[in-house]
C-alpha cells in the first residue's frame, strides 16, 4: 500500500461546523483531544499508506504547522494549498495537475472531516482485481437517523439524509447514485441503498470527466456522469469498520459522546484514572469523586473544589472553577471557567472565557476567543453564537 497516494481534502469552507470553523479548519478542530486530521492520518499509518498530500485552502496553515512532514507521526505529508475551493473532484483534478508525478496512479481520496476505520489494503486489492476506474467505499447507516442539517428554510416533510445513496448490484457494480437525496427518495427509489463512506481508490483517466477550473463533486457530477457512460464503478464493503461524518456541528457534538460511552469502537490514548475516568498528563483534578463517568479530562488542565464534571469532554489547559457544573459538555483548549458557572448539554470553543456565576442554556455553542460575564456575550463575530439542533 505504501505507493499508493493518499490524498486528504481538507480544504472547504466548512459553513456546517460553524461557529467553531470560522476561524480555524473543521479538520483541525479539537476532537477528542487531538484535531480530527490526525486520527485520519493514523488510520492511513495503520494500512501502510504512508504516502500522504493534504489539501488546505491558501490561508490556512494550521495543518501544516501541526503536522509538518510527518516524520514524526511515521508518515510523508505534502502539502497542496488551493487558492480557490472547486469541490471535491474539480480540487482533487487541480491539485494533481499541479503535482502530476508525484501522486501514484490510481490514487486515493479521503474527506477531511471523516472518522474512518476500515480496511484499505483490501480495497485496493478488490479494485486492481475488478479493474475498476472507481471504486467507492460504502456502509449501511440507519438513514432515518442522520438528516441533513439545513442552514435556509426546512420544507415540511422533505428531510434530507447526510449522506450520498447508491444501488450496486450483486457484483458491487455501481449503478445509481445519488448525493444526500430525500429520505422518502430512499425509500421509494433503491432497491437496496448504501451509503457513500467518502473514501474512495481513483484511477486518474477519470480525471479527463472534470472540467477544469470550475466547481466539480465527485459524488453531486462525476460519478452519476461515469454511472451513466458505463465506466466501471464498484463499491466495497467496509465490513466490520465504519464512517462518521463529523461536518457538522451536531455530529461533531453527538460522536464524541458516543465515543466516550462507548457506543462507537474507539482507542483512547489517554491514561485511564478509574472505570470511565480518562485524565491526561500533567491535569489536576481537586475530587475525583466529583467525576461522574464517562469523563474525558485532556492534558494540563485543572478542576478546583466541589465542581461537578459529568459524561464531559475537558480539553487541554481549561480550568474549571470552584463549585461550578459541567453535564454532557464538551470544553475545548485553553478556557477558563470561572466559579459557580452551569453548563449543561454544549461546546465551549477555545480560548474562551466564562466568568463567574453564569449559567448557560442548554444546547449552547460559543465559539473560539468568546468573553461571557457581566449579561455580556463578548465575540469577534455576531455568528459565533448558536445551538446544537437537528
Amino acid at each position: 500500500m505504501s505507493e499508493i497516494t493518499a490524498i486528504i481534502l481538507a480544504g472547504g469552507t466548512a459553513p456546517r461546523m460553524r461557529p467553531l470553523s470560522l476561524d480555524k479548519p473543521k479538520s483541525m478542530i479539537s476532537f477528542i483531544g487531538k484535531p480530527l486530521l490526525s486520527f485520519l492520518i493514523t488510520s492511513l499509518k495503520l494500512n501502510n499508506l504512508l504516502e500522504i498530500v493534504i489539501n488546505t485552502s491558501f490561508e490556512q496553515g494550521e495543518a501544516r504547522e501541526y503536522f509538518s512532514t510527518g516524520s514524526n507521526f511515521g508518515v510523508n505529508i505534502k502539502y497542496y494549498e488551493s487558492k480557490k475551493w472547486y469541490g471535491t473532484a474539480g480540487t482533487t483534478k487541480d491539485l494533481i495537475d499541479k503535482m502530476k508525478d508525484e501522486i501514484s496512479n490510481p490514487f486515493m481520496v479521503i474527506y477531511g472531516d471523516s472518522l474512518l476505520k476500515a480496511n484499505y489494503q483490501k480495497m485496493l486489492e478488490f479494485h486492481r482485481r475488478r479493474n475498476s476506474w472507481v471504486t467507492i467505499l460504502y456502509h449501511r447507516p440507519n438513514f432515518e437517523s442522520f438528516l441533513y442539517e439545513y442552514h435556509g428554510e426546512i420544507i415540511k416533510d422533505e428531510k434530507r439524509t447526510n449522506y450520498g445513496i447508491m444501488d450496486i448490484d450483486l457484483d458491487n457494480r455501481v449503478i445509481k447514485i445519488v448525493e444526500k437525496p430525500l429520505i422518502a427518495e430512499i425509500k421509494n427509489k433503491f432497491a437496496d441503498p448504501v451509503a457513500n463512506a467518502a473514501v474512495y481508490i481513483l484511477n486518474k483517466e477519470i480525471l479527463d470527466f472534470v472540467p477544469s477550473n470550475c466547481f466539480f463533486d465527485f459524488p453531486k457530477h462525476l460519478f452519476p456522469l461515469l454511472v451513466d457512460k458505463g465506466i466501471p464503478c464498484f463499491a466495497f464493503d467496509i465490513e466490520e469498520g465504519y464512517r462518521v461524518d463529523i461536518g457538522t456541528i451536531f455530529n461533531y457534538y453527538n460522536t464524541q459522546l458516543a465515543i466516550l460511552e462507548g457506543r462507537i469502537d474507539f482507542d483512547f490514548y489517554f491514561p485511564l484514572s478509574k472505570e470511565g475516568i480518562w485524565v491526561g498528563n500533567g491535569s489536576t483534578i481537586s475530587s475525583i469523586e466529583n467525576l461522574k463517568k464517562p469523563v474525558l479530562i485532556c492534558e494540563n488542565s485543572r478542576i478546583d473544589l466541589n465542581t461537578s464534571i459529568e459524561c464531559s469532554i475537558i480539553g487541554d489547559n481549561v480550568y474549571v472553577g470552584k463549585f461550578s457544573s459541567v453535564r454532557r459538555s464538551i470544553v475545548l483548549d485553553n478556557t477558563h471557567i470561572g466559579d459557580r458557572v452551569k453548563i449543561s448539554q454544549s461546546i465551549i470553543g477555545e480560548n474562551s472565557f466564562i466568568e463567574d456565576r453564569i449559567s448557560l442554556p442548554s444546547n449552547t455553542v460559543l465559539g473560539n476567543y468568546c468573553h461571557l460575564g457581566g449579561y455580556q456575550l463578548i465575540m469577534k463575530d455576531s455568528d459565533f453564537y448558536g445551538f446544537i439542533r437537528r
